[in-house]
């Protein structure tokens, strides 16, 4: 017999589903938008990086954030998937606790993520395929607070999974997927200084990297 979910289980669900289902939606409106835009080089700079990067990426988000949430509505999440996590460590009190603060994490990150990919628009690739040129820098929208809203609330909300299911297989795929995205940023960086100077260190001195007043 098939227990009913509780309701931190159905919020869970939801919640995961539906950034799923935005996310789905956002990049068909990219790729439609990014037709016909130009092509560079990947910014990645090895195919180490590129298949760290890639296999971290879809392994995260698809284990936890769509086959995860199906499990659980069937009520198996625990008898497939119990091996990689460490709730049977926790306290019944402490893993609320880190459902709480892996879902508020979660859903600020993804939305810092989902406004960054909007905001670009056609402009959007992932970090392994070849970069969309566009014109000029991108200062409207989130990017008007935060220079690097992808990179940072990807890092915010994956660690939400891995605090949300406590998850050592997550933090194992969390640790150099974050550690790339941080080395990305910074290289970006270099890059628009070297041929962008003056405007884009002036663009600096007004935003954040990742964090406000942080980073």
């Amino acid at each position: 017999m098939i227990k009913i979910p509780t309701i931190m289980e159905i919020v869970i669900i939801v919640i995961l589903l539906s950034t799923v289902f935005i996310g789905g939606i956002i990049k068909h409106y990219n790729r439609k938008k990014g037709e016909d835009l130009l092509t560079g080089k990947r910014t990645l700079d090895s195919k180490t990086l590129i298949i760290t990067t890639r296999v971290c990426t879809i392994l995260l988000n698809v284990i936890f954030v769509f086959i995860v949430p199906i499990l659980m509505i069937f009520d198996i999440y625990y008898l497939l998937m119990g091996w990689a996590s460490v709730y049977f460590l926790l306290p019944t009190d402490w893993i609320f606790f880190f459902q709480i603060v892996g879902l508020v994490l979660y859903v600020l990150g993804y939305t810092i993520y989902a406004l960054g990919r909007i905001e670009l628009g056609g402009m959007y690739s992932d970090l392994w395929e070849e970069v969309k040129i566009g014109e000029g820098i991108k200062k409207t929208g989130i990017f008007s607070k935060m220079r690097h809203p992808l990179y940072g609330g990807g890092v915010i909300f994956e660690l939400g999974i891995v605090i949300l299911f406590q998850t050592w297989l997550g933090l194992l795929l969390f640790i150099p997927l974050s550690i790339i995205m941080v080395r990305q940023a910074y290289k970006e960086e270099q890059w628009l200084i070297e041929n962008y100077e003056d405007e884009y260190k002036a663009y600096m001195k007004k935003t954040w990297r990742f964090f406000p007043k942080l980073w």
